[in-house]
């Protein structure tokens, strides 16, 4: 059975059909989820045939494997599949970065998270779930050596259809759901960052450029 064909098309489910979706690949591999919602998840497995939680012991053994970001019991480079679910606002570095340490070199990050209509719903729910905010997260992505291949916006209100387009267009801040699927690269980018101050000039000797320092920021 397609669990994505399966599941109900309502805002709360979205992400569910979405997530079976982007992972129709013929081979997967290791894969993990981390989640600050292990309830909501429903797809333990991911395969032809989904092992879906039912029962209140399965649930138990799921809530054992929560752990830090600091300490994921997994190997440098062993996962081909991570996924973060409600856990990343953008501008969260060291959770980019550890993502970056767990996957192979061109392992597959998917990143499921609100956007900046969904929150308020949440909220008067009694949660308050992270919002992404494209600007930073599109930053820590390349920064941290990952190829950022689609974002996909679930429509406003849960309107039929999505939004399938690059983090450029307008209307993409304005989804309430978001999915990102990005690739991490085999070397992260060689990239240092310099910020020059202003020239500082002797009067009547040299230029305004054998006054220039620059200072390196990284």
């Amino acid at each position: 059975m397609n669990l994505a064909e399966s599941m109900p098309a309502s805002a709360d489910d979205w992400h569910l059909a979405e997530l079976t979706q982007a992972l129709r690949t013929p081979a997967v591999g290791r894969a993990m989820v981390l989640s600050e919602r292990p309830e909501a998840l429903a797809a333990l497995g991911i395969s032809d045939r989904c092992s879906v939680r039912t029962s209140a012991d399965e649930a138990a053994v799921w809530q054992s494997l929560r752990c830090q970001h600091q300490a994921l019991p997994v190997q440098a480079g062993s996962l081909d599949l991570l996924v973060l679910h409600e856990v990343l606002d953008g501008d969260q570095p060291e959770l980019i970065a550890a993502a970056r340490h767990c996957l192979r070199a061109g392992g597959r990050l998917l990143i499921l998270a609100h956007g900046c209509l969904s929150p308020g719903r949440w909220r008067s729910a009694g949660r308050d779930c992270p919002r992404v905010r494209l600007g930073p997260l599109r930053h820590r992505l390349a920064q941290f050596g990952f190829e950022s291949r689609r974002w996909h916006g679930r429509s406003i209100g849960g309107l039929s259809g999505a939004l399938q387009q690059d983090w450029q267009q307008p209307f993409l801040p304005l989804c309430e759901y978001l999915l990102v699927d990005a690739r991490r690269r085999a070397a992260p980018p060689n990239v240092r960052l310099v910020r020059f101050t202003r020239p500082k000039v002797a009067v009547g000797a040299g230029t305004a450029l054998d006054g220039m320092s620059r200072e390196s920021v990284l």
